[in-house]
């Protein structure tokens, strides 16, 4: 019999898989799989069953997956040294799997958030919390874009303040949402930036202390807001076009946990909240705010994307 401190050891080894993330087309799913090889790598599979999965990464470091390019042939995944969070990012092709391509810099002198191609395929968006301009690492995590072919890095946004959350860019590649936390550490609000970095403004603040998140819904014109009070997390809809703003969920009896859109554009909302110490899961509609439960278990089980009439 196992001591409690085997036991323990025992469940720690097991393998894990995270930051699922499917590809637009729906087509494709990939993960990070950590504790089945000495470090963690990146693999995908067809989301239909179609085919056994496929290991995108191989190496000596830790490798985990970012994002995908929005073709769906690719992903985007990160790898420092040593576990030094140093990230430098790469591209790996479907049909070129275990072939690395680097987009950033080997060992940059500063921490790195996110990464998304542009639909265009040139420009990568990023945070970063350095002054390319004199290569100095500073504390505030800014928002760039990086030009792929000609190495150019323009500086789309300044926050003044160290928030560590990475930039979310728009399914049509014009605008990225990010947050700062230049009014109070506690708080969060939600900005907005173009792709040229002409318009850099504020789009959500309910108080200086207050933490306030927002992702893209798939139609790249509207936001998912969620935002905390002091006694529950409210869940809304903000139409960047109109700047209109809609609560959707504003319950205090309810403990919501997380809130997403699929990326593969299932033109619902994924709410998962805790009830009685597990996680329930609904679809929600951002136009109507209707709410349908999802599939009962006497576990834990959240919905990730649709496919094909199902759900992964």
């Amino acid at each position: 019999m196992l001591t409690p401190t085997e036991y323990l050891d025992a469940l720690l080894a097991l393998p894990g898989l995270g930051n699922t993330r499917f590809s637009r087309d729906g087509r494709w799913v990939a993960w990070t799989w950590s504790g089945a090889a000495p470090v963690a790598d990146v693999y995908a599979a067809p989301t239909d069953g179609s085919a056994a999965s496929v290991r995108l990464t191989a190496g000596t470091e830790n490798t985990r997956l970012v994002d995908w390019t929005p073709d769906s042939r690719a992903v985007l995944v990160r790898q420092d040294h040593g576990g030094d969070e140093r990230m430098r990012l790469f591209r790996v092709d479907l049909d070129q799997p275990l072939a690395l391509t680097p987009l950033t810099e080997d060992r940059p002198n500063y921490f790195l958030r996110g990464g998304a191609l542009h639909p265009n395929g040139r420009w990568l968006c990023y945070g970063a919390n350095v002054d390319v301009a004199s290569g100095r690492e500073i504390e505030p995590t800014w928002v760039y874009r990086h030009d792929l072919a000609t190495g150019e890095r323009r500086v789309l946004a300044r926050p003044e303040q160290a928030c560590g959350a990475a930039p979310e860019l728009s399914p049509d590649g014009a605008w990225i949402l990010y947050h700062r936390a230049d009014l109070h550490p506690a708080g969060r609000q939600v900005w907005l930036v173009d792709s040229e970095g002409r318009e850099d403004r504020e789009l959500l603040n309910f108080g200086a202390d207050v933490k306030t998140y927002g992702s893209w819904l798939p139609d790249g014109r509207r936001v998912l807001v969620q935002s905390e009070t002091k006694t529950h997390t409210r869940l809304g809809v903000y139409d960047v076009a109109d700047g209109a703003l809609r609560w959707l969920i504003d319950d205090p009896a309810r403990n919501i946990e997380d809130a997403y859109a699929p990326e593969n554009g299932s033109g619902q909302i994924v709410v998962a909240e805790v009830r009685a110490a597990r996680i329930a899961a609904s679809l929600l509609d951002p136009s109507t705010g209707a709410e349908t439960p999802f599939l009962t278990v006497s576990g834990n089980l959240v919905p990730r994307a649709p496919v094909g009439g199902a759900w992964i």
